[in-house]
Parts: C-alpha cells; structure tokens; sequence
C-alpha cells in the first residue's frame, strides 16, 4: 500500500527546532539531572562505619567494616583477609564478632566502674587529711603523698 504525501505531513521527518530559550531550559534541567545523579552516587559510595571513639581494638573495627559495608568498601589488606574469612566461615565470623563486642563493651564498662572507684578513693584521701593547723605527721603525710600518686592526683 503506497502512502500519499497527505499522511506524511501528519508525521514531519525533522524534529521541531527548539527556541533558544527552550534550548538553555533543556540544558539547565539535564545540568540539574546529572547533578541529583551524582549526589546520589557519591551518597550511595560512602562506606558506613562505626566512631572511633569507643575505643575498639583494630581487630573489631576491621570485622565491623567488613561486616557492615560491601566488599568494594574494602581497602585494606586486613579487610580483605577478614572478607575472606566472612565468606568462607560466616558463623564462626559472627560468633567471633559478637564476642569481641561483648569483650569490648565489658571492658569499656569495666573503666567507666574504676573511673567511679578512682574518684571514690580521691575522696576518701580528702577526707582522711587532717584539718589540724599543725598539719599530718610525717608517716601520714607520706601515705597521703602516695596515695595521691597512685591515684593519677600527683
């Protein structure tokens, strides 16, 4: 069936010449779009990760990397060991991971408890000082010294 040049007109071959004005809206919009799509990239490319305040051992941090962030997050060679491990032996890596925590959490408990015992005892020095104007005597006095010493006071 031959198509007469009266249907072509419906359908034009070229495509309609924007305006300039069109042309920048176009450009700014796609500026706009590529903009958004790298944001979400580089928001998406961030490895999570854990402070390093609390004090973990590098051992812990390494199985926390690993266990919290892909395998294109790892850089290091201790990472990559650990990913290893994780991939071959999961359950021994998290029964691994949750004793560390465990370890890791009794022990930051366990300053925070000398920390209190540390205070209690530099109380307990300012409380055995004689208020006498004359002052200890020179056993007592060297006793207070040492204790004070030992307690981080002096």
């Amino acid at each position: 069936m031959k198509t007469s040049e009266a249907d072509c007109e419906d359908h034009p071959k070229e495509k309609p010449k924007r305006t300039p004005a069109q042309e920048a809206a176009a450009l700014a919009n796609l500026e706009k779009a590529k903009a958004a799509k790298e944001a979400k990239v580089e928001e998406s490319e961030q490895p999570y990760s854990t402070p390093e305040e609390d004090g973990a051992p590098g051992q812990l941090q390494v199985m926390r990397h690993v266990f919290l962030n892909p395998r294109r997050f790892d850089r290091t060679p201790a990472q990559k060991q650990v990913r290893k491990f994780q991939e071959k032996r999961p359950h021994l890596f998290n029964s691994q991971l949750n004793q560390m925590e465990r370890e890791h959490r009794a022990a930051v408990e366990s300053r925070v408890d000398q920390g209190a015992e540390i205070a209690r005892l530099k109380a307990e020095v300012e409380r055995l000082r004689p208020v006498a104007s004359g002052g200890p005597d020179v056993g007592t006095q060297r006793c207070l010294e040492l204790c004070e010493k030992l307690l981080g006071g002096g």
